[in-house]
């Protein structure tokens, strides 16, 4: 009677570790992360150019005349942003910057 008693518990043990044993497997799933930008916005700034005139290209075909303008671009990229400044003496001077997404 004690061997039977013995072999019941073997039995439940062997179970239970087997249960265990898949449950973790599936618990260990690894999570897939996925983002896409399909549009971004950047805050341009002038700040210190001093000019009472101002061109900005955008580089994706769009300007603006604004000092401090907030462009949004429609699709990721790589992009030349050139800043042109005209002074009251109408003496006009350049720069640009790269930006990507």
């Amino acid at each position: 009677m004690m061997k039977l008693t013995v072999k019941k518990i073997l039995a439940v043990l062997l179970v239970v570790l087997f249960v265990a044993s898949v449950t973790a497997a599936s618990v260990n799933a690894v999570p897939i992360a996925q983002a896409s930008i399909k549009s971004f916005t950047v805050n341009f700034s002038s700040e210190g150019s001093q000019g009472s005139k101002y061109l900005w290209d955008f580089g994706d075909g769009t300007t603006s005349t604004e000092p401090n303008p907030i462009h949004t671009y429609n699709k990721c990229g790589d992009y030349t942003v050139h800043l042109e400044v005209t002074d009251s003496g109408e003496v006009t001077d350049n720069n640009e910057v790269d930006i990507s997404c």
